[in-house]
C-alpha cells in the first residue's frame, strides 16, 4: 500500500495510532477509534479480541515509511459541521462518515437478567433469569420458559422443559 491509497481511508491520526496499537497487541484503543477502524475494513472483532485485517496488516506495514504524520493524517475542518460529511470506507466501499456512524448506532442492546428472549435450538421464550460462564469461551443464561417446551434428542421429544442453562449465542431477543 502507498502513502496516497492510506490518505484515502481519511483516517486521523488517533485513528491511525490505534492501528498501531492493535498492530503491536499492546494496548485496546478507544472505541470511536476502534468503530472507524472496523468500518474502514482495517480491523475485525474475533471473540472480544481486536485483530487486523488483511488490509490492515498491509496498513500497519506500510505506515510504518511515514515521516511527517501532521502532513499524513486526515485533519477535521473546524469549520466543518459535526457531523461531516466527508467520506470514509466500509468495506472498502466509500461511505458518509454520518451514515457509517449511523450504522454503529444501530447495534442491538446486550441480553441481561429480565430479557425477553427466545432459545434458538427449542423455539421456547422465556426471561432470562441468571447470567454466568458457560465455559471459558462463552457466557450463559439460565431461562424460566413461559410455557414448557419439548425437549427433543434424536429427533423425539423425551421430556417438556420450564427452564434450562445454554450457551448465550442460543438465545435471540424478542422484544
Amino acid at each position: 500500500m502507498n502513502v496516497e491509497t492510506l490518505k484515502d481511508f481519511r483516517l486521523t491520526l488517533d485513528d491511525w495510532l490505534a492501528v498501531l496499537r492493535v498492530g503491536n497487541g499492546v494496548l485496546t484503543p478507544k472505541p470511536i477509534h476502534v468503530e472507524m477502524l472496523i468500518l474502514a475494513g482495517l480491523v475485525v472483532r474475533d471473540n472480544d479480541q481486536l485483530c487486523l485485517t488483511d488490509e490492515g496488516v498491509e496498513a500497519y506495514a506500510s505506515i510504518d515509511t511515514i515521516f511527517d504524520w501532521h502532513e499524513f493524517a486526515h485533519v477535521e475542518d473546524a469549520d466543518s459541521p459535526s457531523d461531516g460529511e466527508e467520506m470514509v470506507f466500509l468495506n472498502g466501499e466509500p461511505i458518509k462518515r454520518s451514515e457509517a456512524l449511523e450504522m454503529v448506532a444501530e447495534r442491538p442492546k446486550p441480553l441481561s437478567v429480565g430479557s425477553l428472549v427466545r432459545h434458538v435450538p427449542t423455539g421456547g421464550v422465556g426471561l432470562i433469569t441468571q447470567h454466568t460462564m458457560y465455559d471459558a469461551d462463552w457466557g450463559g443464561f439460565y431461562v424460566d420458559f413461559v410455557k414448557p417446551v419439548d425437549n427433543i434428542i434424536g429427533g423425539r421429544a423425551v421430556n417438556k422443559l420450564s427452564h434450562m442453562f445454554d450457551r448465550a449465542d442460543k438465545f435471540e431477543r424478542m422484544a
